[in-house]
């Protein structure tokens, strides 16, 4: 496994002492095969959830391993129960108009949720956003954010219980068929052609700016 540090070496806040779950144990993210593992709960937990987002371990070691963001081996942290992965959490680190801004992230088993897991692992996490804040951005104000579906109920309440406060929506549009979509001409001077592979850096750096 190729492993890659955050600018501060730090390491991970305690583990949580967790829920009374038969089997229930906490580790850090520790190896190459935890990416299979990792894209395969939050798989499972969208599909029970019904979000369309469905990464693979490749998906997820290319956006974790080519980030100064997020550390897996100290920012990512795996509950278990008899060694098979049910929960998982996570804080990654960026600066946006030179704010830090911590986003936290978590997936938990349909059948193990309103049991105290979600909990504990958002206070790892929180006490990992502390840690890293102290080191990295100290005397600095920083923004910790986190995202739910509607949907995800559990999620929603638990972010509110840690005085999480909604200041954006997204919304996912579904059209049933494009049989009959209505003729829309594009103003003067725009048009709609194929990319070619020289502009995937133009493409890439234009959306950088826009968000």
């Amino acid at each position: 496994m190729t492993t890659r540090s955050t600018a501060v070496d730090v390491s991970a806040p305690e583990l949580p002492e967790g829920p009374r779950l038969p089997g229930i144990g906490f580790r850090l993210f520790g190896e190459a095969s935890d990416y299979v593992r990792l894209s395969e709960l939050v798989a499972t937990c969208n599909e029970q959830d019904a979000i369309p987002w469905l990464p693979t371990a490749d998906n997820l070691q290319t956006e974790m391993e080519n980030s100064t963001a997020i550390d897996p081996t100290r920012d990512v942290l795996f509950a278990e129960v008899d060694g098979e992965l049910v929960a998982a959490t996570g804080v990654k680190r960026v600066v946006r108009d030179g704010i830090p801004v911590y986003d936290v992230w978590g997936n938990v088993l349909a059948e193990l949720r309103r049991r105290g897991l979600g909990t504990a692992l958002l206070d790892w996490t929180l006490d990992r956003i502390r840690q890293r804040a102290a080191i990295e951005d100290p005397g600095t104000d920083v923004v910790v954010q986190g995202g739910a579906e509607d949907q995800e109920t559990g999620h929603r309440a638990l972010l509110e219980r840690a005085r999480f406060e909604p200041v954006r929506h997204f919304f996912l549009m579904h059209r049933a068929s494009l049989d009959d979509v209505p003729d829309a001409p594009l103003p003067d001077g725009v048009e709609v052609r194929p990319v070619t592979t020289d502009q995937h850096r133009a493409i890439l750096d234009a959306e950088f700016e826009a968000f």
